[in-house]
């Protein structure tokens, strides 16, 4: 069982929805398979995302609109999906050049597009793409079904007082944190599962560093439940001294 943080949950997705005028991620390594605008905000990025995914049907013979989708995807997560890029295994050149690869993935999608927790795992399965971002696809191409997915990344896993993903992982499967969310979100009025998520996100990205090793309040003025990000930060074995 997960235990979640005693905070304001309507208050950190107001924060969420005012950082979706921020600029996403950008890495020169990007601009060699798209031509997404450097300074698109997460705003713009999330609406282009959502809008090719509704007028995709069958992946398989869109695959530009799929690429596309998937560079959109990580402009949005952020820099730790550089290595899709840059790594040794060229995750991205391989997408757009094995077909057996993407057919996978579209495979993926498609599990995806009912709101099945395994398409998460089959996103993974796909090299250079690890849990963090298999969630951030699968919650993406979700979008389409009745049961979207959610992300679970390293904030997430912070916020549950562990000091990593792989230990999230280890503790409690995707699918008993896809429960949990749900019944968390159900008893929070007007919420839902990805509203929880990205309650969660924006809180631990107040107080605390990406990869949960560090006690970090950014500069933005916000000392909105302190004292419960003190306290996980305890559990997570950081000093809190500023």
């Amino acid at each position: 069982m997960i235990v979640f943080p005693n905070i304001d949950y309507p208050f950190w997705l107001e924060e969420w929805n005012k950082n979706l005028q921020n600029p996403t991620y950008h890495l020169g390594e990007m601009d060699k398979y798209s031509k997404i605008p450097k300074g698109i905000t997460e705003y713009e990025c999330e609406k282009q995302i959502y809008s090719l995914i509704q007028n995709i049907s069958d992946p398989s013979i869109e695959k530009e609109k799929v690429l596309m989708v998937i560079d959109l995807i990580y402009r949005w997560g952020g820099p730790s999906g550089r290595m899709f890029y840059i790594g040794t295994n060229k995750s991205r050149k391989s997408l757009n050049d094995d077909l057996y690869i993407f057919e996978r993935y579209c495979d993926a999608i498609n599990l995806a597009f009912q709101g099945k927790s395994s398409s998460k795992f089959l996103f993974q399965s796909i090299p250079g793409i690890g849990s963090s971002f298999a969630s951030k696809h699968a919650t993406f191409w979700s979008s389409k079904s009745t049961k979207p997915l959610i992300v679970v990344d390293s904030k997430i896993a912070g916020c549950f007082g562990m000091k990593n993903l792989d230990e999230l992982d280890k503790a409690v499967s995707y699918e008993k944190i896809l429960f949990e969310f749900k019944v968390k979100a159900d008893k929070l009025n007007g919420f839902n599962s990805q509203y929880l998520e990205k309650a969660l996100f924006t809180f631990h990205k107040n107080y605390f560093n990406n990869e949960n090793d560090g006690w970090n309040p950014k500069q933005t003025g916000i000392i909105k439940d302190k004292l419960e990000a003190e306290r996980l930060a305890q559990i997570l074995g950081l000093q809190t001294n500023e």
